[in-house]
């Protein structure tokens, strides 16, 4: 989508990459030994690429995301925290997300934006 802002005029393309349809996403890090803890998906469509879990993390901790049972897909990052929780936009074998304070967090995640919040509860 490209709009110009001098004759005010919007075209929109088809997307021709058709993004991968996860059977399923994780966290992992170093509160459970890097093994899977699964994420809900947001929708009960195939086509679903947005996911969250409420999860306890302790200051110190450090995770990613990825897709369920294997490493191929993997997301992490350096997190920007602003006054409504934590924000990062995930990078392909990133760097991993390093948690500053014990809490419980909302974790939602977008498999295709990359984007990744953490709302303390």
């Amino acid at each position: 989508m490209v709009l110009n802002t001098a004759t005010d005029e919007l075209e929109i393309t088809p997307c021709v990459d058709v993004p991968a349809a996860f059977s399923g996403m994780a966290i992992a890090g170093s509160f459970n030994d890097w093994g899977d803890t699964p994420m809900n998906a947001c929708s009960a469509s195939a086509d679903n690429h947005d996911w969250y879990v409420v999860q306890h993390l302790d200051e110190g901790a450090e995770i990613k995301i990825k897709q369920a049972d294997s490493w191929d897909y993997n997301r992490g990052g350096t997190f920007v925290t602003q006054p409504d929780g934590m924000y990062a936009f995930g990078v392909g074998n990133g760097d991993n997300l390093k948690i500053t304070e014990s809490a419980d967090y909302l974790i939602i995640f977008n498999d295709i934006t990359g984007f990744i919040r953490f709302i303390k509860q």
